[in-house]
């Protein structure tokens, strides 16, 4: 996973990731209306890799500035 994935989680909520920090945590942007918490988001690198998966790479989107 890097800058700029798509991610889908098992909760259904996309969100593209926007960062990875210095503390072993990733920013995330959730594209969905009304969320329960704040956004962009940030969680555990572990935590994202258990709970979301890849569904579209920065570098094959042609949109994604993380190319």
């Amino acid at each position: 996973m890097k800058a700029g994935d798509l991610v889908k989680f098992t909760s259904g909520y996309t969100g593209i990731i926007l960062e990875f920090t210095k503390y072993n945590d990733v920013a995330i942007f959730v594209n969905e209306p009304d969320i329960p918490f704040k956004n962009p988001t940030y969680m555990s690198i572990d935590l994202l890799e258990r709970s979301a998966e890849v569904i579209s790479s920065a570098e094959t989107n042609s949109q994604s500035t993380g190319r």
